[in-house]
């Protein structure tokens, strides 16, 4: 039932659902069983896709501990362990301890029982890291691997592909190529649209990179189009599963399209409703404030 409620969006509820099931293996088989991990992995997925990052690190770190006391070294869950442990340090912008994990689950895989899927998805991780790191020729370069290796298993249309097709638009635009991010999203829109249709809410997280490679290229109104088609889509459940920093992320962005487009008056409301909500939102975003500000 959790499973089905985090398939359908419907996050609080599937929270609550693997908090029972995690009770329920922990009275049946003990804390340390690897059955109790996979629930901890679960509620660990749910809190980092609210933003919830240290609720997250909790629950993955323990699913690692319980894998590495019951595990063979090899055993594919130990490598899923030690991916989420490195995501987690990821979003927590702890990028060396993340890219140790991550290349450590990728040896994991390699050497064991994963698939190239499982092998694509740590070199992925891998990618984001180094592009937070600086190192923007390495993550490229291990988001192409990691694109190839999805697509061996895949083929070249799985709608699972729009993730690579996202990261290696977003490491060009870190390098100032927006034409060439354009096309990656447009590509990952394409394989997306094709299996899920027009409405699916993830879609927002490409729009608001569309319109940040518009923005580049001073095409303000395509910017500021997509700005608007992705705050829609994060809100179209109310924001209930939705991190609530996402929101005014894009509303920032779109303040600066609406502003170098000449809707100076609309920008200042779009801004000063970025900050009201980054002050809102969980969590410290002084960064964010201070810019606003």
């Amino acid at each position: 039932l959790g499973l089905t409620l985090t398939n359908l969006g419907r996050l609080a509820e599937a929270r609550v659902q693997n908090e029972r099931a995690l009770a329920m293996n922990v009275e049946l088989h003990g804390p340390d069983s690897p059955s109790v991990a996979y629930h901890h992995d679960n509620i660990g997925a749910i809190d980092l896709g609210t933003g919830k990052i240290a609720d997250a690190r909790q629950h993955f770190e323990r699913a690692l501990a319980i894998r590495q006391a019951a595990l063979a070294a090899d055993h594919p869950d130990l490598g899923n362990s030690f991916n989420n442990v490195g995501l987690v340090l990821l979003q927590d912008e702890q990028l060396e301890p993340a890219l140790v994990k991550l290349r450590e689950a990728e040896r994991i895989f390699a050497a064991g029982r994963g698939t190239d899927q499982e092998v694509g998805r740590a070199v992925m991780n891998e990618g984001e890291a180094l592009r937070g790191l600086g190192r923007l020729a390495e993550a490229h370069a291990a988001h192409l691997r990691a694109l190839a290796l999805w697509e061996g298993v895949l083929g070249k249309d799985h709608v699972d592909l729009s993730y690579p097709l996202g990261t290696l638009a977003e490491d060009a635009l870190a390098a100032r190529r927006p034409a060439e991010a354009i096309t990656y999203l447009q590509r990952a829109i394409e394989v997306s649209q094709a299996a899920l249709g027009a409405d699916y809410p993830d879609y927002a997280y490409h729009e608001r990179a569309l319109g940040e490679a518009y923005l580049a290229l001073h095409q303000t109104a395509r910017a500021i189009s997509a700005f608007e088609d992705a705050i829609r889509r994060l809100r179209a459940d109310g924001g209930a599963n939705t991190d609530p920093a996402a929101v005014p992320a894009v509303q920032w962005l779109l303040a600066h399209a609406l502003w170098e487009g000449g809707q100076k008056k609309r920008a200042i409301v779009e801004a000063s409703a970025a900050r009201a909500a980054w002050a809102a939102a969980p969590g410290t975003h002084i960064d964010e404030l201070r810019e606003v500000d």
